[in-house]
């Protein structure tokens, strides 16, 4: 059963480190003085495209960090966590992962993270989202640079309580960058034109 829990963290993790990279990808395809009809097209997939990683990090940050509690809806089930496999490490490696966990849940991306779960993903918050125009007001601390430090520690920790040789990428997966450097080869302006 236990490896079937760390399988399940583990491939959490490497999907969350391909929709970081994805988006990564992504924040610098913003349109140019140069950009031509399918650059525009692909634009509207972009958008789209940026909101849903930015929701599956989200989502898949805040419950790996959640506490390792009961479903509080049914009751009858564990909630599989970092923390969960934490608490079974044998001192000083459960001290040193506790000490890194609450660094993590420490990080001001943490709480933006947790907020935008619950008041806008999940449910939409009306009081909370009274007066604001952007997300970026409510949650400031959503960003590339910080859900890549967050998503950094999240590694660090699930290679000291899972497994030091944890690998966080998909072999073989080929995302947004070959679409972006296809994309580029076709939308280079001819020369003399």
């Amino acid at each position: 059963m236990a490896i079937f829990e760390e399988n399940l963290i583990h491939q959490q993790l490497q999907w969350l480190t391909v929709y970081y990279s994805e988006l990564l990808q992504w924040a610098p395809a913003e349109p140019n003085a140069d950009a031509t009809l399918l650059w525009r097209r692909i634009n509207h997939h972009a958008a789209l495209h940026t909101d849903l990683l930015f929701n599956a990090l989200i989502l898949g940050l805040s419950g790996i960090l959640d506490t390792p509690g009961w479903d509080q809806k049914s009751g009858n089930s564990e909630k599989i966590t970092l923390e969960h496999f934490v608490k079974k490490l044998s001192d000083p490696a459960r001290a040193e992962a506790k000490a890194l966990l609450k660094e993590a849940r420490s990080y001001p991306a943490y709480a933006d993270l947790n907020k935008a779960r619950n008041n806008l993903i999940a449910h939409w918050n009306r009081k909370m989202l009274t007066g604001y125009t952007t997300p970026q007001e409510i949650f400031p601390h959503l960003t590339l640079e910080h859900f890549g430090e967050l998503l950094r520690r999240v590694q660090e920790i699930a290679k000291m309580a899972i497994d030091p040789s944890m690998d966080f990428s998909i072999p073989g997966f080929e995302g947004v960058d070959k679409l972006l450097r296809v994309l580029r080869c076709v939308s280079k302006p001819s020369e003399g034109a």
